[in-house]
């Protein structure tokens, strides 16, 4: 759901602000294999944010649960899940 919502054109930012800060508060609650493709994607989208919107990213930051998302290991699904990503926040943001 976040990398469909961060691949359309009519997302505003706002909405995608309380989409990641909402999932992520969801996922820090939930057991390790639990939604693992939503974490995955959840991962990679704030990859893509750390890397290329610093600014945007520092209002993610401060959340537990994105540092603990951010600390997991980066495997090569999550690099790939992050260039979608990045295309579709190049279109967002």
């Amino acid at each position: 759901m976040l990398l469909s919502l961060a691949c359309q054109r009519c997302v505003t930012f706002p909405h995608l602000e309380r989409t990641i800060k909402r999932t992520a508060k969801e996922m820090q609650h939930l057991p390790g294999g639990t939604f693992s493709r939503e974490r995955d994607c959840l991962q990679a989208l704030l990859f893509a944010l750390r890397d290329h919107y610093p600014s945007v990213f520092g209002k993610f930051q401060r959340l537990k649960s994105c540092r603990e998302l951010l600390a997991g290991p980066v495997t090569g699904k999550i690099i790939k899940l992050r260039r979608i990503a990045l295309a579709g926040l190049s279109r967002c943001l």
